[in-house]
């Protein structure tokens, strides 16, 4: 019972008033009152429950280490021995008496100032897409101080999946962070790790028109980079389930409306939404009219090829527009002289002009020399 209750009891008492009618007047028993009468105290008195096993403890002790720890078989030996108690009652004990519970000792607290990082991960997801399930890789950014979040369905990531994401959440957040922490994926990194990590130089590039820095934590570090890794169980199992998606663009389209309602949404630990403790970070985005961003023009409903505008593409790549439409691999074919484009059974990903740094092209017969 709360102390109120106790010294409303006892007021009430000394006032004069009966015990059913403090009863009725404060909504609890006529035994309830009396033993706060009795007690006479504002203060709950402490309550000793004593446990079946109290006179057992060094036995259960005994017990636990010859079980290895296994509580099932110390409470099936305990009833071997005519102590019977409940389960529950076994396990409440052995918590009482720190019996097998390991402390645990916390990995590390890490504060982010607006503005200082952002967290980027990609992770394998089975998603039902058209009625089938096909295995996808969900890219995700996080800002680091206030949880913002930022997801997208890629079929594969590589490094024109990886510019693209990272394009178009930059483009979510209105800016980037100072760093940006990775975990040391060959998507991004060229060689070395952790703190002596080299990102590949078209990374590097890319990191450096936005105004920012790629980094990353130590191998096995990943309480490193919780920020963006807690979150990709939390799609598992709260944005795939229930939700039937027609294509890949329209799983992309559900997915950011769902990014918006959980940046919106009130986290307790926090004590505020994501998107009120956001900042907008000070450094201001590229002119989204170059030709090396990759910017979503529009989608072709009949193959859903979606057009993106991004960098040159090679010497040869050039020369080979020149004779019409050939094949340069699995997904990828130069549509017309001056703009490649990707597509795949997926759907359309990307189209951009082709290279013109040199007055001079070589023909598609001449070939190309390597430099």
């Amino acid at each position: 019972m709360e102390r109120d209750t106790r010294t409303a009891i006892l007021e009430l008492s000394r006032r004069g008033q009966s015990t059913r009618g403090i009863a009725q007047a404060l909504g609890v028993s006529r035994v309830t009152v009396r033993k706060v009468l009795e007690s006479g105290e504002v203060e709950r008195p402490d309550m000793e429950r004593g446990s079946q096993l109290d006179d057992k403890l060094e036995r259960v002790r005994e017990l636990h280490l010859v079980c290895k720890g296994n509580l099932v078989r110390v409470h099936e030996e305990l009833g071997a021995e005519d102590v019977h108690v409940a389960y529950t009652t076994l396990t409440a004990f052995c918590r009482r008496h720190r019996i097998g519970v390991v402390e645990k000792v916390p990995a590390g607290r890490y504060h982010f100032a607006p503005g200082a990082e952002m967290q980027h991960d990609t992770s394998p997801h089975d998603v039902e897409i058209g009625g089938r399930t096909r295995r996808l890789q969900c890219a995700s950014l996080v800002l680091a101080h206030s949880r913002m979040i930022f997801a997208q369905l890629y079929p594969t990531f590589a490094w024109f999946y990886a510019k693209t994401f990272l394009t178009e959440a930059l483009r979510y957040f209105g800016g980037a962070a100072a760093t940006c922490m990775v975990d040391n994926t060959h998507v991004i990194v060229a060689h070395g790790t952790g703190k002596t990590m080299v990102p590949a130089p078209e990374m590097a590039a890319f990191a450096a028109r936005f105004g920012f820095a790629f980094v990353a934590h130590a191998v096995g570090d990943v309480n490193r980079s919780a920020r963006v890794e807690r979150p990709f169980d939390y799609i598992e199992r709260n944005f795939y389930p229930g939700r039937t998606f027609t294509d890949l663009h329209d799983a992309n389209v559900q997915f950011r409306a769902w990014c918006e309602r959980g940046n919106a949404r009130h986290r307790t630990k926090l004590h505020a939404a994501p998107v009120d403790l956001f900042c907008p970070v000070s450094r201001v985005l590229p002119d989204p009219s170059l030709d090396w961003l990759p910017v979503r023009q529009g989608c072709d409903q009949s193959s859903d090829r979606v057009l993106v505008r991004g960098a040159g593409a090679s010497k040869r790549e050039a020369s080979a527009g020149r004779s019409g439409e050939k094949s340069l691999g699995r997904h990828r074919s130069v549509r017309s002289p001056r703009r490649m484009s990707y597509s795949s059974r997926w759907s359309g990903i990307a189209s951009w002009p082709l290279w013109t740094g040199s007055t001079h092209t070589p023909s598609a017969s001449a070939g190309t020399t390597r430099s």
